[in-house]
């Protein structure tokens, strides 16, 4: 639908752009209960209590806590397939195998999983968090139920015969230290409920990008399949690379100052320390060479050398590396220098639709990174002698 349709009323505004070029990641700041709560090196995908660390030394940023709140809430028994039945010889589920879970190094979740069915009994129960209070002249459904800091002042249980039990959270931190939900700079008492959008809408992928380190030519390349929701490339095979060097029986050789790469590979040198190019000063004649050991990535620009004159290749398509290029010879685009793991990344956007607390439809577009289990290989070689097609060459 064009821009202007009267469906685009229901969707809010586009929030700040969080995500780093540079860095592959999401890097954000939020505020809840007075407290400053901030989300570094987040890779994209779901956001629970565990994607922020708080800041106790921060100064509040807005209004004081709210007072506290009276709340009374009926627990619930705890249960997951498996779980151990509260009453003595009741027959346990025949569909739940625990046994089929082989527990190992390399499948910690089933380890966990095993521990709490096998160690812990049948009296752990689950109470609701309450939503938090209305503003004054207001009504319940002025407030989100998620999204909050809730701080528990105290909490007291009363059991069937009526006796009350005063609980107090463990230490999270030295000797006898447990916790499930804390957030590392929060208080022991504090729980972060974050408002998760639950099965959302996802529409297919727009950009899809891998990038590795390909020690052989000692550089990095961005391969882009797709961008902009068109497949540039099936795959990231190096057959048409391959192809390159493929003897053709003539044994009459010339030489090129190097073999050709397919379309859609973008290289990256190592940017030198210290290098005034890196910090926007005007670069000699060796600023940006890459040494293969630290700094930055820069983006580099090819060259087709099979015609008389070098014509530079396009640049970039996807805008997760740089591109559109208005130029055509891309812009140059940085990665930091741990941005890149051993095995490669795969750089990925879509767009998601949901629906809020509220029931309004929220639309975005989600940036991800994740690892590869092996980086892409070109077969580049420099200075090679390639096979004439059957014309022998003079010196």
């Amino acid at each position: 639908m064009l821009a202007g349709h009267a469906v685009w009323a229901e969707v809010p505004a586009p929030l700040p752009d969080r995500w780093s070029a540079s860095d592959l990641d999401y890097a954000a700041g939020f505020e809840a209960g007075g407290q400053v709560l901030a989300a570094r090196g987040h890779k994209g995908g779901d956001v629970d209590w565990y994607t922020v660390d708080g800041d106790p030394a921060a100064p509040p940023p807005g209004p004081p806590t709210p007072a506290a709140v009276h709340r009374d809430m009926v627990p619930s028994r705890l249960d997951y397939p498996g779980a151990p039945k509260p009453r003595w010889w009741q027959i346990e589920d025949h569909v739940v195998d625990l046994g089929a879970f082989a527990p190992d190094r390399s499948h910690l979740a089933t380890m966990l999983l095993l521990d709490v069915v096998l160690e812990h009994g049948d009296d752990w129960f689950v109470v609701p968090v309450p939503p938090p209070p209305p503003p004054p002249g207001g009504a319940v459904g002025d407030v989100p139920s998620s999204g909050v800091l809730v701080s528990l002042d105290h909490v007291v249980v009363r059991d069937s015969f009526d006796q009350e039990w005063a609980l107090t959270p463990p230490p999270a931190q030295g000797a006898g230290a447990w916790s499930l939900f804390h957030t590392a700079g929060l208080d022991v008492s504090q729980l972060l409920v974050w408002p998760v959008a639950v099965a959302p809408q996802t529409g297919p992928l727009l950009d899809d990008v891998l990038i590795g380190v390909d020690e052989d030519a000692n550089l990095a390349w961005a391969i882009e399949l797709r961008a902009d929701g068109r497949e540039l490339l099936p795959d990231a095979s190096t057959a048409d690379a391959v192809l390159e060097t493929t003897r053709t029986g003539t044994r009459n050789f010339r030489y090129l100052p190097s073999t050709t790469l397919p379309q859609h590979w973008h290289p990256y040198q190592r940017v030198r320390r210290d290098d005034p190019a890196a910090d926007g000063g005007v670069p000699d004649d060796s600023a940006g060479a890459g040494d293969g050991r630290s700094g930055s990535w820069r983006q580099a620009v090819l060259a087709d050398l099979t015609a008389p004159v070098p014509v530079p290749r396009p640049g970039p398509v996807s805008r997760l590396i740089g591109g559109p290029s208005g130029s055509g010879i891309g812009r140059g685009h940085e990665l930091a220098a741990g941005a890149i793991p051993s095995s490669g990344v795969r750089l990925q956007r879509r767009a998601l639709l949901a629906r809020d607390t509220a029931g309004r439809p929220v639309l975005w577009v989600e940036r991800s990174a994740r690892p590869l289990a092996g980086p892409p290989t070109s077969h580049l070689r420099f200075d090679v002698f390639t096979e004439d097609d059957g014309m022998a060459v003079q010196p």
